[in-house]
C-alpha cells in the first residue's frame, strides 16, 4: 500500500481493534443472566485495551504524518468489524470474548512492533 501503512500493519491493527470491540461489546451487553461470573475482569480488560489502542495511535502519530493516523483508524475500524464478525461467527460469543479478552495483548504488541519498524 504505502510506506507508512503496509498491509501487515493494517491487518494487525484491524485484528487488535476487532479483539477490543469484541470485549467492549460483551461488557456493554453483560447481564446477570449471561453467566454467573463476575464481569469485573472483562471490564478491566476492556479499559486497558482502550488505553492500549489510544497509545498505539499516539505511537503511530509520532512515527508518521498526521493524516496517516486517520487513515489507519478508519481502515482499522472496518477491518476490526470484519474480524469481530468472524470471531463471533466461528467461535461464538462466549468463547470469542474469553479468547479476545487476553488476545488483544499480543495483537497490541505486534501492532506496536510493526509501527516501530516503520
Amino acid at each position: 500500500m504505502s510506506e507508512f501503512l503496509p498491509w501487515n500493519l493494517l491487518v494487525a491493527f484491524g485484528c487488535m481493534n476487532g479483539a477490543i470491540f469484541t470485549v467492549q461489546y460483551t461488557v456493554r451487553r453483560w447481564t446477570a443472566f449471561d453467566a454467573p461470573l463476575n464481569p469485573l475482569p472483562l471490564q478491566i480488560s476492556s479499559g486497558l485495551a482502550t488505553l492500549a489502542s489510544i497509545g498505539t495511535l499516539v505511537h503511530y502519530f509520532a512515527m508518521t504524518p498526521w493524516y496517516w493516523v486517520i487513515v489507519l483508524f478508519l481502515a482499522g475500524s472496518i477491518a476490526g468489524a470484519i474480524f469481530h464478525a468472524l470471531v463471533v461467527l466461528l467461535l461464538g460469543s462466549p468463547a470469542g470474548t474469553l479468547l479476545m479478552s487476553v488476545g488483544w495483548v499480543p495483537l497490541a504488541i505486534w501492532t506496536n512492533v510493526l509501527i516501530a519498524r516503520l
